[in-house]
C-alpha cells in the first residue's frame, strides 16, 4: 500500500514538472494517499499545492483534507481546516467528529454533534456511528444514551450498520445487558451485528458467552468473517483453549481467511500465550502480509520463551526490509538483550535510540535500566538513569532493582532513600528486591523495618514472596521458631518454597526442636517439591544427634 502511494506522490511531481494542471479528482486521490502518520510530511506538501490552486475552498477537497490530517494523527491542523472552511455539508460535520473519536476525544465529539445540530444541520447514519463510537471509546454511557434516544426520536432506520453501531457503544461502556437487549430485538441478525455482539463480550472479558453466541450464529448458517475469527481467537488465547483454538484456526484456513494480517496476527498471540511458538513461527512465516503488529507479537512471543536470538533476528530482518519501529519494537529487542550474550546488540540499539530521540522516553529509559543490570553493565544501568529528563515511580524502582542486581546493596538503600524523600508510590515488586537484598546482606533490621512499613505506611499487603524474604532472613540468623511463628501468623498458605527456607535453614543450624516443622505438615509435604525431599535426610540426622 505504501509503494502505491509513493508512486502516486512521484506521479503528481512528474505532472508538476511537465506543466500539467492538477483536478480536484487528483487532489482527492493524493489526498486518501496520505493514510498514515508516515505521509504527513507529504500531506502538508499536498495541501500547500490545494491552497495555490482554484480548489481551496471546494467543499469535497476540504473534507479530505480533514480526514488526511486525522489518519495522519494531526487533529490540531484537522480542527483549522474545518473552522476555515467558508460551508460546511454533512460530511464536513462526520469527518470532524470521526477524526475526534479516532483520536480519543470523545467528550469533544459529542459537543461537535450538538453544535452540528444547533447549525441545523440532521445527523445520518454516519455521524450517530461515528459519535456512538467515539462516546465508547471514553465509557461515555450517559452521551451514548442521549445519542440512542435521539436516534429513536428521529426515527432513524434501525438496519444492520445502526444496530452494530449501538451495540459496540453499549459493550464499549461496560453495559452488557443493554447491548444483548439490542442484539435480541433487532428484526434480523446479520453478520455485522453477530460479530459486533460477540467482539463486544469479548471485550467485556464475557468469554462463555461470547462461546455460546458463536455456536448460535453457526446454527443459523451465518458465516463468520475474520472480525468474528479474531474475537474467537482472543476468547481461547485468554482461557488457554488451546485444542478449540487450533479448530478455530482450521475453520479460518477453510475459509481462505487465515491470510487477513489481524487473523495472523491473533493466532501468533494464542500461540505464543498457549507456549506452542512453533506454531506461532510457522504462522508468522505464512502470512503474505505482516504490519508492525505482526513483527512485535513474534518478537514478543519469542523474548517470552527466551528465544533471544531469533527476536534479535526478526529485529535484524525488519531494519533489512525497512519496516518502521514502534516504541513496542524497542522494547521486545531490549528485552531479548537482557543477557551477558547479546549487550552489545544492545549497546547497538540504544543508540539507535539515541538517534530517534526516543532515549528520553520513561518506558523506554526504565527498560534500558533493566536490560544493562541484566548484564552487569552497572555503570551504563545508572548513566541511563540519570541522564532521563524526567523519572516516574517506574524509573526509580528500576534503578533500586539495577543495585540489587547488581550487588550494590548500600547504593540500592540510598536510591530508596532518595525515592522516600521525593514522595515516589512503591509497589510490591520493589519490596520483594529490598527484603531479598536485606536477607542476602544479613541486614535483619532494616528488613523487619521495611516489612512493617509496607502495610502501615503505604498501604501495600505483604504477599507470599514478601513473607519468604523475612522467614530467610531469620533463618539466617538461626530465628527458626521466630520464622515458623511469622508464618504462622501470615494470611498466605504455606508451599515448597516456605517451607524449603525453613527445613534448609534448621538443617543448617542443626536445629532439634523443629522435626515438627516436618511432622506438621507431613500431609502438605506429600505433594511438595522435590527439593523439600531432598533435605530431609540431613534433618533426620540432626534429630537423632
Amino acid at each position: 500500500m505504501h509503494s502505491q502511494s509513493e508512486e502516486s506522490f512521484q506521479l503528481f511531481v512528474q505532472m508538476r514538472q511537465q506543466g500539467v494542471e492538477a483536478n480536484d479528482v487528483t487532489f482527492l486521490c493524493l489526498l486518501k494517499a496520505c493514510d498514515s502518520e508516515g505521509f504527513l510530511k507529504e500531506g502538508k506538501l499536498i495541501h500547500n499545492c490545494i491552497l495555490q490552486s482554484s480548489f481551496a475552498n471546494h467543499i469535497m477537497v476540504g473534507n479530505s483534507i480533514i480526514c488526511m490530517y486525522a489518519k495522519c494523527g494531526c487533529l490540531k491542523y484537522a480542527l483549522r481546516v474545518f473552522d476555515e472552511l467558508p460551508k460546511q455539508n454533512i460530511v464536513t460535520w462526520n469527518a470532524m467528529i470521526h477524526a475526534y473519536g479516532q483520536h480519543g476525544f470523545g467528550h469533544e465529539a459529542f459537543q461537535l454533534f450538538e453544535q452540528m445540530q444547533r447549525h441545523g444541520v440532521n445527523p445520518s447514519q454516519i455521524t450517530f456511528a461515528s459519535v456512538l463510537k467515539a462516546t465508547s471509546h471514553i465509557n461515555a454511557l450517559k452521551e451514548g444514551q442521549l445519542i440512542h434516544s435521539k436516534i429513536v426520536m428521529l426515527g432513524s432506520e434501525w438496519d444492520a450498520f445502526m444496530v452494530s453501531a449501538l451495540i459496540d457503544m453499549y459493550t464499549g461502556c461496560g453495559n452488557i445487558e443493554d447491548a444483548l437487549c439490542i442484539f435480541r430485538n433487532s428484526c434480523k441478525h446479520e453478520l455485522v451485528t453477530w460479530s459486533a455482539m460477540i467482539s463486544g463480550l469479548v471485550h467485556q472479558f464475557h468469554y462463555e458467552e461470547a462461546f455460546m453466541l458463536y455456536q448460535d450464529m453457526l446454527q443459523e448458517d451465518v458465516e463468520p468473517n475474520g472480525v468474528t475469527f479474531v474475537c474467537i481467537l482472543k476468547a481461547c488465547s485468554a482461557l488457554g483453549l488451546l485444542d478449540l483454538g487450533r479448530c478455530i484456526h482450521m475453520f479460518t484456513a477453510l475459509s481462505r481467511l487465515e491470510s487477513i494480517i489481524e487473523v495472523g496476527n491473533t493466532l501468533i498471540d494464542m500461540y505464543t500465550k498457549t507456549g506452542k511458538i512453533v506454531d506461532a513461527l510457522i504462522v508468522f512465516e505464512k502470512m503474505p502480509e505482516k504490519d508492525v503488529i505482526s513483527w512485535n507479537a513474534m518478537m514478543y512471543g519469542c523474548t517470552e520463551h527466551n528465544l533471544n536470538a531469533e527476536a534479535l533476528l526478526l529485529f535484524s530482518k525488519m531494519q533489512c526490509q525497512g519496516k518502521q519501529f514502534t516504541i513496542v519494537t524497542f522494547l521486545s529487542a531490549l528485552r531479548a538483550c537482557s543477557d551477558p550474550l547479546f549487550i552489545e546488540w544492545g549497546r547497538l540499539i540504544h543508540f539507535s535510540l539515541v538517534l530517534d530521540c526516543h532515549e528520553a522516553d520513561l518506558v523506554i529509559g526504565r527498560t534500558l535500566i533493566d536490560m544493562y543490570a541484566r548484564c552487569q553493565s552497572f555503570d551504563d544501568a545508572v548513566m541511563v538513569f540519570h541522564s532521563l529528563s524526567s523519572q516516574n515511580d517506574a524509573s526509580w524502582s528500576a534503578i533500586v532493582v539495577a543495585c540489587i542486581h547488581c550487588s550494590h546493596i548500600d547504593l540500592a538503600l540510598y536510591y530508596f532513600s532518595l525515592m522516600l524523600q521525593q514522595g515516589y508510590s512503591l509497589n510490591k515488586v520493589l519490596f520483594v528486591s529490598l527484603l531479598s537484598a536485606c536477607s542476602q546482606k544479613g541486614m535483619a533490621d532494616e528488613a523487619f523495618h521495611y516489612f512493617s512499613m509496607m502495610e502501615s505506611m503505604y498501604g501495600i499487603i505483604p504477599v507470599l514472596e514478601h513473607y519468604c524474604c523475612v522467614v530467610d532472613t531469620l533463618g539466617r540468623m538461626g530465628s527458626i521458631v521466630e520464622a515458623e511463628d511469622l508464618l504462622k501468623t501470615s494470611p498466605c498458605e504455606m508451599n515448597h518454597t516456605t517451607c524449603a527456607y525453613l527445613l534448609n535453614h534448621c538443617k543448617t543450624y542443626c536445629n532439634v526442636g523443629a522435626e515438627h516443622i516436618y511432622f506438621d505438615n507431613l500431609n502438605f509435604l506429600d505433594h511438595m517439591h522435590v527439593s523439600c525431599y531432598a533435605l530431609l535426610p540431613d534433618m533426620q540426622t540432626c534429630w537423632k544427634m
